[in-house]
């Protein structure tokens, strides 16, 4: 099993996790944003992943780094905003 397949794994069960404590009361409501953060990981990886797919053989080893770079930075920044941004 490669590792995109197991990142994916773990997203799905993240995902899975997110809808299983949707209807859950908070007082701060930080299930909506955790479960947003997580989607956009997964949306993200599933686009990385597929571009690698395609990418892995005939691209520039640069655009490669650029797109892995893109993907961690996108990431990061949306998590962080997601789940502090909104306290």
């Amino acid at each position: 099993m490669s590792c995109a397949s197991l990142e994916l794994s773990f997203l799905l069960w993240g995902v899975r996790l997110c809808i299983v404590v949707r209807k859950a009361p908070t007082e701060f409501n930080e299930a909506r944003y955790i479960s947003m953060a997580i989607y956009n990981e997964f949306l993200l990886s599933i686009f990385l992943n597929v571009s690698m797919l395609f990418l892995q053989s005939s691209a520039n080893p640069d655009l490669l780094f650029i797109i892995l770079f893109a993907h961690t930075q996108l990431t990061v920044t949306l998590l962080l905003a997601l789940i502090f941004g909104s306290k």
